[in-house]
C-alpha cells in the first residue's frame, strides 16, 4: 500500500509534552532564508503498513535519520542524505501490536536548521480499567485487598507509585488472571490511613493511560470514623462553609459520572474563556433511600473518579460543608481523591425509584436522580441545544467550522407535561451527543436526570427553581417518539407559510407604499376555521435607511438537527434556506405609544384566532426569541423585559399571563428577559465591547398557560410585548449588567428582535 499525503491532509498535531519534542531538535531563530522544512510534520498510517512519501523543501544538503529506536526495524528510510527539494520514502511493515511511532530528524549539514517529522502507525490501543477501584479494609487486616483489573497492557510495563507514604504499609501489587492484589500491614495507629496506588503507562504515541486504586485502612480499633445520615451531614453546613475536622463520612449512590460532560454549568471567567473544569470536578451522591442528595466538588478534575451507580463511602474530614438557600441545597467542597474511602460497582436497577411530575418536585429532590413522567419537549425541531455553533466551546460537534471562537457554554431546552408545568433541561456544549443529527424525541414520556438549581446569565438569570441535567442521551431517549399530549392549534416554525400582507403605509419613505409584511398566517389558513394571524404592532421604521423595509422579515433560526450552517437548518421551502424564523426590524421606541413624551401604551406581537370550535382544560403558548443578528451593532439596544397577555373581548381588556417557569410561585418575577444572540468583540461609537456574559447562544424558550375560559370564543387575542421601559445596552465591562438603560421618547435606536417557533397547543 502506498501513501501519498499532502500538507492539507494532516490529521493531528502532537502535544508539546512529547518526549521527543521538536523543540529539542528544531531551531526557529535562524533567518528564514535558510530553508529546511517538511510542509507536514505529522502523518498517520493504518495497521497494514505500506510506503509513505514525505515531501521536504531545502536549499542545501541535510541528513535524514530516525531520532528514536525502531524496534524490529518495522520502519525504514530509502535514503540517509539529500540536497535540495526532494521526497523521502518510508517503508512501514504491518503492525499486529500496540500502535507505534517513528520520529525522523532532518538537519542541515551546516547545523543551521532542523526539522522533525512524526509517523504514527495505528495498532492496538492500550486500555486499563477497574469498575470498583475503592477498598476500605480493617486496621487489623493483613489479608490481600483484591481488585478486578481489565487491561491489555503488560503489567510489568506500568510505572507504580503510592501517595501518602503508602509504600510503607502496602506491599507491591501482584497481578494475576485479571486480579490485582495488595497486602496491607497492621495499623497500630489511632487514626485511619489511606493511599492511592497509581498505575501509569505511556505508549509510543506519548498518550498516558492511568489507573488509580484507592485503599483506606481503619485505625487500630477497626474504626473508619462515624457514618452520618444525610440529614446529620447537611445539618453541619453553613452558608459561609463549615470545615469538618472530625472523622465522619457519608455513604450513598453516585448518580453522576466522571465521564459525562454535563454535570455542572461551566462558568465564563472572562469574555473569551470558560472554566471547563467545573463540570469535570462535580459529582452527585444521593442517600441510600434516594430521599435527598449532596453535590460533591473536588479540587481537581483528576480526583473525581466516581462512576455512575456505584455505592461509595465519602470521608468529610478536612472538607467544607456549604448550605445555599432558596432553594435549599448542600455541597461538599475541598474534596480530594483521598476522601473516597470505599465503593462498589452497582447497576441502574439498584437505584431508588423516584417518579414525579414537575409540580411534585421539592427542594429535597435537588441533587437526586429523578424520573419526570409524561413529559415532552415543547419545541421538537432541532436538537438538544439549538445554538449558534460558532460561539460554542470547540468539540467534535463543530470541529469542521472555521472561525469558531470557543467562548461560550451552557444552554437550556424547555420541557413541559400534560399539566402545563415546565422545566428546563440543561446542556453543556462539550456533550458531543447534543447535536447528533437524530433530533429530539417527538413523544411524551419519561425523562431521567439529576435535579439541580442553576441561574444562567445567558438565558435570563433565573430559569425556575428546578432544572434537570441528563447524564447521557439514554436518560432522554426514554421519552420516545410517540404522540404528544397536546393538539396543535397553530404553529409558526419557518416552514412554507402563506404570507398575508398588511395595508398600512410607510410614513418614513414614500417609496415603501405597501410597506410589506405586517401579518402572517400559518399554512392551514384557508383549510380550518381555527386560523391564526400574527401581527406586528411596531410600525416605527428603523433609523438606518438600509433597513427601511418590512417590519416582519425572514431571519435565521438555529434548530438544525446536525451542524447545518453553524446550526442554521437547511429548508427546501426557501430559496434562501436560512429564512427559518421571523425578525422584527424597527425603531426601539416603536414598541411604545407616546403622548406628550410619555409612555401611554405598549405595542407588541399580536396573535388573533378563534376557539369557537375548540374545547379543553388549558392552552399553551410557546415561543423562542432573541435580539440582534449575531452582531454587536444590532444587539446593543432592545427592550429587556417582556410579558404576555390575552383578551377575549376584542382587545378592550387584557389579562396578564405569567411565564410558567420563570414567574413561579417561589420567585414570582412578573416578566421574563430577552437576550441577544452572541456577537464578536466590536467597536461601537468609539467604545470597545467584548462578548458579554448576558449574550445568549441562541433563541430562548418560553411557555405560557391560559385557563379554560380562553375556549369557545369567536376572537382571542394574545400579545407578546415589552413589560416596562428598561433598555438593554452593551456593558462596558464584559460581566456588567446590561439592563441599565431607559427607553425615552428621545431614544433613537434601531433594534432587531427575532422570533423562532411560535406555537399554540391545547388539551
Amino acid at each position: 500500500m502506498k501513501y501519498i499525503v499532502s500538507a492539507g491532509t494532516a490529521m493531528l498535531c502532537l502535544a508539546g509534552a512529547m518526549c521527543l519534542s521538536s523543540c529539542e531538535i528544531d531551531d526557529a531563530e535562524y533567518p528564514k532564508v535558510i530553508e529546511l522544512v517538511s510542509p507536514q510534520n505529522v502523518y498517520e498510517i493504518d495497521e497494514n503498513g505500506g510506503t509513505l512519501e514525505i515531501q521536504v523543501y531545502a536549499n542545501d544538503g541535510y541528513s535524514i535519520k530516525f531520532a528514536n529506536k525502531i524496534e524490529d526495524e518495522w520502519a525504514s528510510l530509502d535514503k540517509r542524505h539529500m540536497k535540495g527539494d526532494g521526497t523521502i520514502v518510508l517503508d512501514c511493515k504491518a503492525n499486529e501490536g500496540f500502535r507505534r511511532m517513528a520520529v525522523i530528524a532532518l538537519r542541515l549539514d551546516s547545523g543551521a536548521k532542523a526539522d522533525t517529522v512524526y509517523i504514527k502507525q495505528k495498532g492496538i490501543v492500550p486500555a486499563v480499567e477497574c469498575e470498583a477501584p475503592f477498598r476500605a479494609i480493617e486496621g487489623s487486616s493483613q489479608q490481600p485487598a483484591e481488585f478486578g483489573i481489565d487491561t491489555n497492557i503488560p503489567f510489568e510495563d506500568f510505572e507504580i507509585s503510592y501517595s501518602n507514604g503508602g509504600e510503607e504499609w502496602l506491599s507491591q501489587p501482584v497481578y494475576n488472571d485479571g486480579v490485582l492484589r495488595v497486602t496491607p500491614q497492621y495499623n497500630n495507629s489511632a487514626n485511619p490511613r489511606s493511599s492511592i496506588i497509581s498505575m501509569r503507562y505511556v505508549d509510543s504515541w506519548e498518550e498516558e493511560f492511568l489507573l488509580r486504586i484507592f485503599i483506606t485502612q481503619a485505625d487500630k480499633d477497626d474504626n473508619f470514623g462515624r457514618t452520618l445520615t444525610f440529614s446529620e451531614a447537611r445539618a453541619m453546613a453553613t452558608e459561609a462553609g463549615a470545615e469538618i475536622t472530625d472523622d465522619v463520612n457519608i455513604e450513598g449512590w453516585i448518580i453522576s459520572d466522571y465521564r459525562s460532560k454535563n454535570m455542572e454549568l461551566n462558568p465564563s471567567v472572562n469574555y473569551d474563556k470558560v472554566d471547563t473544569s467545573v463540570s469535570d470536578r462535580t459529582a452527585y451522591i444521593e442517600s441510600a433511600d434516594g430521599s435527598c442528595g449532596i453535590r460533591l466538588q473536588f479540587d481537581e478534575a483528576s480526583d473525581n473518579v466516581l462512576s455512575r451507580y456505584s455505592f461509595v463511602q465519602i470521608s468529610l474530614k478536612d472538607a467544607v460543608m456549604v448550605r445555599e438557600s432558596d432553594p435549599d441545597r448542600y455541597t461538599v467542597t475541598g474534596l480530594t481523591a483521598e476522601n473516597i474511602l470505599s465503593g462498589r460497582a452497582g447497576e441502574a436497577s439498584e437505584l431508588p425509584v423516584k417518579r414525579k411530575t414537575i409540580a411534585e418536585l421539592t427542594d429535597d429532590d435537588i441533587y437526586t436522580f429523578v424520573t419526570l413522567t409524561d413529559t415532552e419537549f415543547l419545541f421538537k425541531d432541532g436538537c438538544y441545544a439549538n445554538v449558534y455553533e460558532n460561539y460554542t466551546l470547540s468539540s467534535s460537534v463543530n470541529a469542521s467550522l472555521s472561525g469558531n471562537n470557543n467562548r461560550l457554554d451552557g444552554w437550556a431546552s424547555l420541557l413541559f407535561d400534560r399539566n402545563g408545568d415546565g422545566i428546563y433541561m440543561l446542556m453543556n456544549m462539550l456533550c458531543t451527543w447534543r447535536r447528533s443529527g437524530l433530533g429530539v424525541p417527538q413523544g411524551a414520556g419519561d425523562i431521567n436526570g439529576i435535579i439541580v438549581h442553576s441561574e444562567v446569565h445567558r438565558y435570563g438569570d433565573y430559569i425556575g427553581r428546578y432544572q434537570i441535567r441528563p447524564v447521557d442521551e439514554k436518560d432522554i431517549l426514554t421519552m420516545g417518539n410517540g404522540a404528544s399530549n397536546y393538539t396543535t392549534l397553530a404553529e409558526y416554525n419557518g416552514h412554507t407559510y402563506a404570507y398575508k400582507f398588511g395595508q398600512y403605509v410607510a410614513k418614513v419613505d414614500a417609496k415603501y407604499k405597501a410597506n410589506g409584511l405586517e401579518s402572517i398566517c400559518p399554512p392551514d389558513y384557508d383549510k380550518f376555521p381555527k386560523n391564526t394571524e400574527l401581527y406586528c404592532e411596531n410600525h416605527a421604521m428603523p433609523v438606518t435607511a438600509s433597513l427601511r423595509n418590512y417590519p416582519i422579515t425572514g431571519c435565521y433560526d438555529y434548530n438544525a438537527r446536525d451542524l447545518g450552517d453553524r446550526g442554521i437548518p437547511f429548508s427546501l421551502a426557501y430559496p434562501d434556506s436560512k429564512n427559518t424564523a421571523y425578525g422584527i426590524r424597527a425603531n426601539v421606541k416603536g414598541w411604545y405609544e407616546w403622548t406628550d413624551g410619555k409612555i401611554t401604551g405598549i405595542n407588541g406581537i399580536r396573535l388573533e384566532f378563534s376557539t369557537s370550535e375548540v374545547t379543553g382544560t388549558h392552552m399553551c403558548l410557546g415561543f423562542t426569541f432573541s435580539a440582534g443578528t449575531v452582531s454587536a451593532n444590532t444587539s446593543k439596544t432592545f427592550p429587556a423585559h417582556w410579558c404576555v397577555e390575552y383578551s377575549t373581548d376584542g382587545g378592550a381588556t387584557y389579562n396578564e399571563v405569567k411565564d410558567r417557569v420563570v414567574c413561579d410561585s417561589h420567585r414570582n418575577q412578573p416578566y421574563f428577559k430577552l437576550r441577544s444572540l452572541p456577537w464578536w468583540d466590536a467597536s461601537v461609537n468609539g467604545n470597545k465591547y467584548y462578548t458579554c456574559y448576558d449574550a445568549g447562544l441562541g433563541m430562548t424558550d418560553h411557555m405560557f398557560v391560559f385557563p379554560a375560559d380562553i375556549f369557545g370564543k369567536e376572537k382571542v387575542m394574545i400579545r407578546i410585548r415589552p413589560y416596562d421601559n428598561v433598555l438593554s445596552s452593551l456593558p462596558i465591562r464584559w460581566d456588567d449588567n446590561s439592563e441599565t438603560g431607559e427607553i425615552k421618547m428621545s431614544t433613537s435606536y434601531d433594534n432587531y428582535i427575532q422570533f423562532g417557533t411560535i406555537t399554540l397547543r391545547y388539551m
